[in-house]
């Protein structure tokens, strides 16, 4: 279908002690997982491994990244992801 972006939110407090070991408590709060706002369709990005990404706060840029600064490719994240 496409791509979109999405901020994964983690309470760093919830990590340790307080979250009983596990991260996942960290994470899985109402709101952690902003996504939008837009979905891209797949033929209007010609290489998904080659995108600026930046993440802003009252217009003042907070993060700033380029997909081809990732690990892995997007192709193989999608394909693992959808292993299950």
């Amino acid at each position: 279908l496409g791509y979109t972006v999405a901020n994964d939110v983690t309470a760093r407090r919830w990590q340790g002690k307080k979250g009983g070991g596990q991260w996942v408590r960290s994470k899985g709060f109402d709101t952690f997982l902003p996504l939008g706002p837009a979905l891209a369709l797949a033929h209007t990005i010609p290489n998904p491994n080659n995108l600026l990404l930046e993440s802003r706060l009252n217009d003042v840029v907070m993060q700033r990244a380029n997909t081809s600064e990732m690990i892995f490719s997007v192709p193989e994240l999608i394909s693992f992801l959808s292993q299950g």
